[in-house]
């Protein structure tokens, strides 16, 4: 195998080289890289550093990004009650990416329509915390869960219990601490008598 060039020029000449010689010589090009992973590279699903959006609620906190991801468990924090060291989180998951579901936090909080804003943790938050004020907050992948939606719902569920009974201001509704409870069972390994 000899390395591929542009028009196979490489392979031509060997051919010729060759055939004026008076050998049979089978030449084949290394094939280049499969179109799948070309594919792959352009993938936004897959991207790593920051997307650099203004209204990405992930890049603009964390280090690497990784806002395109989906199939994940996330945290909002509250930005003011983290200056004041103040502990205020909301816990979601989502089989959308963090910058889609951010967006549509965003969309909630910003919404001139009270249905909506009755539905957004972080408006609600910001009307019994800091007295209606617009404040930031940002958005940190907690853990992704890739083909694991009931993975993703039981880790969702831990996080808000704890956020429960550590924060100062738990953004987390109560019907939502109520659909946390997790049921576990366990059982005894032993021989039947």
């Amino acid at each position: 195998m000899i390395p591929a060039t542009p028009n196979s020029e490489l392979k031509k000449e060997i051919d010729q080289i060759a055939k004026t010689v008076g050998i049979k010589v089978k030449v084949a090009e290394k094939p280049g890289k499969k179109l799948v992973d070309h594919l792959k590279s352009f993938d936004k699903t897959r991207k790593t550093e920051r997307c650099n959006e203004e209204d990405c609620m992930t890049c603009k906190g964390e280090k690497n990004g990784n806002c395109r991801k989906p199939d994940i468990v996330y945290r909002i924090q509250c930005k003011e009650c983290e200056k004041k060291k103040v502990k205020s989180h909301y816990y979601g998951e989502s089989n959308f990416n963090a910058y889609t579901r951010g967006k549509q936090h965003i969309s909630n909080y910003t919404s001139n329509c009270e249905t909506t804003q009755e539905k957004s943790a972080m408006r609600k938050h910001s009307k019994e915390v800091h007295s209606d004020k617009k404040v930031d907050f940002e958005m940190k992948i907690m853990k992704t869960f890739k083909n694991d939606p009931l993975g993703r719902q039981v880790y969702e569920s831990i996080l808000i219990i704890d956020s429960k009974n550590n924060d100062d201001f738990p953004m987390n509704s109560k019907n939502e601490f109520n659909q946390a409870l997790i049921v576990t069972a366990s059982y005894k390994q032993g021989h039947s008598e």
